[in-house]
């Protein structure tokens, strides 16, 4: 497992790592690039990259947008490991 400090240092990880990396959790908000962002330079570099989305908004427009991107899985924030263990697994089961 891997923490990044934002988006940008989370793309050039990824530009790096992605061949080992399963899943990526991104928050909806983040430091100088949005989650959204984000997820489109991810998957620009791996189109089948699986992302899960943490946010604590309810803004539908967003989620929907992100889903229409690829976005497959969002988690409500706070959320615990509990929770996020069954979105991993959901995500990984997924074709």
């Amino acid at each position: 497992m891997h923490c990044c400090a934002g988006g940008i240092e989370a793309v050039e990880y990824f530009r790096v790592n992605n061949s080992t990396i399963d899943v990526v959790i991104l928050d909806m908000n983040m430091p100088k690039m949005s989650g959204m962002q984000c997820f489109k330079h991810l998957k620009e570099i791996n189109p089948g990259v699986r992302v899960i989305i943490a946010t604590g908004y309810g803004d539908n427009s967003e989620r929907e947008a992100l889903q229409k991107e690829g976005v497959r899985m969002f988690v409500q924030k706070p959320y615990n490991a509990a929770e996020l263990s069954v979105k991993i697994r959901e995500l990984m089961s997924a074709p």
